[in-house]
């Protein structure tokens, strides 16, 4: 069984060493799966899905385009509208995904109405 914990925390650390001096990152299981939190607020998920990032929906429509995948928690649930599951080659850009993470963090963080 994949330890999604320590998949997420790889794969945050990969695109961005140092986000812990930045922020308090958390890690929380929800529905079979790990979400990343700050200042308790989810920003990205880990599961048998893969990852995805919570992301504006400019963002979101942009990475389906190239290939990432809405994210469902169950087979038969809804989607997450604010998830893209980002494909393995886009985690292996970590340039790009540090980018991402940074602007999941600032929509996911951002006070509602602003």
């Amino acid at each position: 069984m994949v330890d999604h914990e320590k998949r997420l925390n790889k794969i945050l650390h990969d695109a961005w060493p140092d986000i812990d001096t930045h922020f308090v990152l958390e890690f929380r299981k929800l529905f079979g799966v790990v979400g990343g939190y700050i200042n308790n607020k989810i920003f990205c998920s880990c599961g048998d899905f893969g990852f995805a990032l919570k992301l504006p929906a400019e963002d979101v429509r942009s990475l389906l385009k190239e290939g990432a995948q809405p994210l469902k928690y169950f087979p038969n649930g809804h989607i997450k509208k604010d998830y893209a599951v980002l494909t393995d080659a886009m985690i292996d850009e970590h340039q790009l995904l540090n980018h991402h993470i940074k602007t999941s963090i600032n929509f996911s963080t951002k006070p509602k109405g602003k």
